[in-house]
């Protein structure tokens, strides 16, 4: 009877070690399954993340670029405006008055607009007899006067 119990008891632990072998290689196998996986989006995020970065460094240089274009206009703009005569400044002035006179004449009458023209008119003459000071891009950098008449 003892060796009866005693074999028993064996086979009962052969087969709970089998079942736990069976148990630990699925276990293992799931493991190395998950763990390919996260490998796998590790990688494709990684690639994400250097195309984003590439594409963001990509844009900020075009950014840049257009930056540095309009600033470049923006100061010939500057450049073309100081050297502007007065009537040519003048000449815009009321280009802009006669647009924005079109634009509200069902709200105007016009006299306001004739208003500010002769107010500008008289304002031009003074800036007409005063002298303009402009400055040459020559190489000795010498000033030159302009007077309008």
């Amino acid at each position: 009877r003892i060796q009866l119990l005693a074999e028993k008891e064996k086979a009962q632990r052969k087969d709970r070690h089998r079942a736990l072998l069976e148990r630990k290689v699925r276990a293992l196998e799931t493991f190395q399954l998950v763990k390919d996986e996260m490998t796998k989006f590790r990688n494709n995020q990684q690639e994400k993340l250097v195309s984003l970065s590439r594409r963001a460094n990509e844009r900020k240089e075009s950014l840049q670029k257009q930056c540095s274009v309009a600033e470049r206009v923006k100061k010939i703009a500057d450049r073309c405006r100081q050297l502007e005569t007065s009537r040519e400044q003048f000449a815009t002035i009321l280009r802009e008055l006669s647009s924005s006179q079109h634009e509200g004449a069902a709200e105007q009458d016009g006299s306001g607009v004739h208003q500010e023209a002769s107010k500008l008119v008289a304002d031009q003459k003074k800036a007409a007899s005063k002298s303009v000071a402009i400055a040459s891009s020559g190489p000795n950098q010498q000033r030159v006067m302009l007077w309008d008449t």
